[in-house]
């Protein structure tokens, strides 16, 4: 569990994301981009927190730049700027920071692939 910390910040930021425009009175337009982005940023971290897709935890800093990005597009009071700011570099921050990686898994994809590459040159 102490190793989950970086996801389950993730999840709470995800959460906080779906309640924030009804905190900060957001108008629906705003309110739109945080209803989508917080549950796919609280889905990804769940999904990260298996040891074996734990590099599925990148595609929340993706999630991170359309957060922030999205400020561009739309008018925002100094409430919802902060609060994006804040959640986008907050996410990004803990998607980078790699779990401790206890089993390995026999490769996956990767040596699917090595293998498939080698009959390639041998044949």
């Amino acid at each position: 569990m102490y190793e989950m910390w970086k996801r389950i910040v993730n999840i709470l930021i995800g959460l906080w994301l779906v309640v924030a425009p009804a905190i900060l009175r957001i108008d629906r337009e705003a309110a739109v981009v945080l209803y989508i982005i917080g549950p796919l940023v609280t889905s990804v971290a769940i999904i990260s927190m298996i040891e074996s897709v734990q590099n599925f935890r990148y595609v929340n800093i993706v999630f991170a730049i359309c957060l922030m990005f999205s400020l561009l597009f739309l008018e925002a009071d100094r409430g919802l700027v902060i609060s994006n700011l804040i959640c986008g570099f907050a996410i990004t921050g803990c998607a980078l920071v790699r779990g401790k990686v206890k089993k390995r898994f026999g490769g996956g994809w990767r040596s699917l692939l090595n293998k498939a590459v080698v009959r390639v040159f041998n044949d």
